[in-house]
């Protein structure tokens, strides 16, 4: 056990304050890259239109390329959700980790005779 650990018997300790400085410095990084993830789905909607061919090989390629540009569209969403909640789920894990702090020093306290 180190000397400058309040925990005794913790070895993991997060520091709420911390956390919630880079959550406050991520956010407008994160949300900066946002717009950037629209424009990424409407550059690869119109780089990947193409005239439909129904028959053939070039038919079958295209409803391939298709199918992979919603698979992309769908990831995309999700990277801009994830961006877009990054900052706040940080904040909310320093909150957290306050929280379980707080209750545990209660409890250790409460265990100490008057």
């Amino acid at each position: 056990m180190s000397a400058d650990n309040p925990y005794p018997g913790v070895v993991f300790h997060a520091e709420p304050d911390i956390i919630r400085a880079f959550a406050n410095r991520l956010g407008p990084v994160l949300g900066g890259l946002s717009p950037q993830v629209d424009d990424a789905v409407t550059y690869r909607r119109t780089s990947a239109s193409a005239d439909s061919v129904n028959d053939g090989p070039i038919g079958t390629v295209q409803s391939k390329i298709r199918e992979l540009g919603s698979a992309i569209d769908s990831n995309l969403v999700t990277i801009k959700s994830v961006l877009d909640s990054s900052s706040d789920e940080l904040g909310k894990t320093a909150h957290c980790y306050e929280t379980v702090d707080e209750e545990y020093a209660a409890r250790m306290d409460a265990t100490y005779p008057e």
